[in-house]
């Protein structure tokens, strides 16, 4: 797997990387995670949120600020669809 990809300027210099970090690699520990029946915990980022306000919870909705945010909410997506 990928190392994590946590800056959001090298994001955008690289966002390819970014891809295979925060998506391909949040998949394919998902779908190692369901053939041993184990658990996910992901770490996502308040980047996935427009920023306009503050105290954001899980039901509100996602509007990813930049392209490190869309990277990690496809992570997100991989971890919700297990």
């Amino acid at each position: 797997m990928a190392p994590r990809f946590t800056s959001p300027p090298k994001v955008d210099q690289d966002p390819a990387k970014a891809l295979d970090a925060n998506i391909v690699g949040t998949a394919n520990v998902v779908k190692l995670a369901q053939r041993y029946r184990l658990k996910v915990l992901y770490i996502s980022t308040d980047y996935v949120f427009r920023g306009d306000r503050g105290n954001y919870s899980e039901a509100d909705a996602v509007d990813p600020v930049n392209k490190y945010a869309w990277s990690k909410l496809g992570g997100e997506c991989a971890v919700a669809h297990a």
